[in-house]
């Protein structure tokens, strides 16, 4: 019996590092998609919270209406651009 209860806790112990391993890897997946550009918070601006997925044609429109105002310059748009590119690809 002491034997069981043993191997039991170390089964535990194990899913619960599978379990925090794959929570992080996950994190770092969805935090990878967001461009890394922010723009400056201006005076009255809203801000919106997105709740649902984002599609690649949603970022682009974000990132050109970005440079668009003058926020990202032309190379900032072309770089952030490729990297979603890439990493959608």
């Amino acid at each position: 019996m002491q034997g069981q209860s043993g191997s039991s806790g170390t089964m535990l112990i194990v899913l619960l590092m599978i379990g925090f391993i794959a929570a992080a890897a996950a994190w770092f997946l969805v935090a990878r998609r967001r461009p890394t550009v922010q723009a400056p918070h201006a005076p009255g601006a809203e801000v919106h919270a997105k709740t649902a997925p984002v599609s690649l044609a949603d970022e682009l429109s974000e990132l050109a209406a970005l440079r668009d105002k003058g926020v990202l310059s032309h190379q900032e748009f072309e770089a952030e651009k490729a990297k979603l590119l890439s990493a959608n690809s």
